[in-house]
């Protein structure tokens, strides 16, 4: 649950940006769509690692197959958690 998380922040932070290509740049609309999807993946980023912290069990990690014969992991683990939050 904690990697789906941070994933689906990354997702969402990642297309903070495509209301700049479809609404005018001197509207304001677009950067308040902008502001509210970073506010949003912001707090699913903070709420991964905070249930990352607190639960650490619930940090399973996600591998997938792909459509070749390539995989793929993805986890979460103490040294990004430190890495990606020492700045606050």
């Amino acid at each position: 649950m904690v990697v789906w998380l941070l994933l689906i922040s990354v997702m969402i932070a990642a297309i903070s940006g495509c209301p700049g290509l479809f609404i005018s740049r001197r509207s304001m609309l677009g950067q308040w769509i902008a502001t509210g999807l970073n506010l949003i993946a912001s707090a699913l980023g903070l709420a991964a690692l905070v249930l990352h912290t607190c639960v650490p069990q619930m940090s399973a990690q996600l591998t997938g197959n792909g459509p070749a014969s390539w995989t793929f992991a993805v986890a979460i683990d103490d040294i990004s958690l430190f890495s990606s939050s020492r700045f606050f």
